[in-house]
């Protein structure tokens, strides 16, 4: 369904639509000089424009890519991993329109895009992937404190969060994401049965407005009495739920002079209820849209990274490996997953993906995209001798395996360097 038009959008539409009718136009070969460990290698690293890259991806990726995750330019003319100086915001959406088409293809049916954005352009990718994926795929956008909050002051708010938007290829299929759990929530679980195992005791009557009379069944106490919650509370669970976790022994009565219930005739109780939750082994939690800092870190991290494997910060504007890596693992069954990267920029992707295989004996694979643009004058990155950004996202990928290895000294990396064969741009 079209639901929003914008300026040059039919003409960027007509332009995707003769893309694809010349897609075999567009042919990669191998640089085997830029390969890294080929003899093991699954990974890509293409160096071109990404629209020809997308299109080349067509025949052997489509609905084959389980993660997408870009981090694209924001249009403000600072970041030089592309170059974003759009000369208006239609432009820079017929820009992404064109490309995230070209994208959705590429997903499988349970797959998911990432999309990092800046809060002043957030509104405009909204609408473009409500074109493109649907309002009804749209899962949720999380919020990534990337600072501390510290630099130079601001007239008004100084800004200290970025964006992720998330949608699904289509929703119907993607399953329940879950996420680590964070170490103050894990402090909750102080109590310990006979077998040494955690739980902790939740109130199983909770303040809520809302009139639920399946939550609002009659409980008999320990004394043979009934009771019912206060007006304003209802249980956690029906009671069918209730009576699951009775007979297993999860439900615990005790008295107290704040009791939320009364008994059935109205008279005050001391009675209340409690659940026991336990701490499962793996720790899981359902994922909230604020991104817990402890495990994604800020940008803090993404130079500590640099440093580590260049001995300077070449990029400004880097994801963390935590937060890629924190954003990879909440997707369902993607042990496996290919990994699509088209604004590759540092390769901060390809050293998630490692890490994540490395650690948890997984098999995910990358492809990265990354066009053959020049360092800017007077960069760090230039005076580090790196000429262009894909020769430094081909440099941090070998490095950050090196420095893997150094760890999981059994584990190998590799990547196949491709590049767009004859005229280039190609014509047709």
């Amino acid at each position: 369904m079209k639901l929003f038009t914008w300026e040059g959008k039919d003409l960027a539409a007509q332009k995707l639509e003769n893309l694809l009718k010349n897609q075999n136009n567009f042919i990669f070969t191998e640089n085997k000089i830029k390969s890294f460990n080929t003899d093991i290698a699954e990974n890509l690293y293409i160096e071109s424009d990404n629209l020809y890259a997308l299109l080349f991806l067509q025949k052997d990726y489509k609905e084959k890519i389980k993660i997408i995750y870009i981090d694209p330019p924001y249009n403000t003319g600072k970041k030089f991993t592309y170059a974003d100086n759009f000369r208006s915001m239609t432009e820079w959406m017929n820009y992404l329109y064109i490309r995230l088409n070209l994208a959705k293809n590429l997903l499988a049916c349970d797959g998911l895009i990432f999309i990092s954005i800046d809060d002043k352009t957030y509104p405009y990718l909204r609408i473009i992937l409500d074109e493109i994926f649907g309002m009804e795929n749209f899962i949720s956008t999380l919020v990534w404190n990337n600072s501390t909050g510290g630099g130079l002051r601001k007239k008004h708010i100084n800004t200290s969060h970025e964006y992720i938007v998330l949608y699904a290829k289509d929703k119907t299929k993607a399953k329940p994401m879950t996420a680590p759990m964070p170490e103050k929530a894990k402090k909750m679980y102080k109590y310990k049965d006979d077998n040494g195992r955690l739980f902790r005791y939740q109130q199983f009557a909770w303040k809520n407005k809302t009139q639920a009379k399946n939550q609002r069944y009659p409980i008999k106490t320990p004394d043979g009495n009934f009771i019912i919650p206060k007006e304003g509370y209802i249980y956690r669970f029906v009671e069918k739920s209730f009576l699951n976790l009775l007979e297993k022994k999860l439900i615990v009565f005790k008295k107290t002079d704040k009791s939320v219930f009364t008994e059935i005739n109205g008279n005050p109780t001391q009675w209340t209820v409690w659940v026991k939750t336990y701490l499962e082994k793996e720790e899981k939690t359902v994922p909230k849209s604020i991104l817990p800092t402890e495990y994604v870190k800020t940008n803090i991290q993404s130079a500590y990274e640099q440093k580590v494997l260049f001995g300077a910060k070449l990029f400004d504007y880097a994801k963390p490996v935590s937060l890629l890596k924190y954003l990879f693992k909440l997707v369902p069954d993607s042990e496996n997953a290919v990994i699509l990267d088209f604004f590759s920029g540092s390769a901060s992707t390809a050293h998630a993906v490692m890490e994540l295989n490395a650690e948890f004996n997984e098999k995910r694979k990358f492809i990265l995209v990354q066009k053959d643009e020049p360092c800017p004058e007077d960069s760090p990155a230039l005076k580090a001798g790196f000429k262009t950004i894909a020769e430094l996202g081909r440099e941090r990928i070998i490095r950050a395996s090196a420095l893997i290895q150094k760890r999981f000294p059994e584990k190998t990396f590799g990547f196949k360097y491709l590049k767009l064969s004859g005229e280039y741009p190609p014509t047709f």
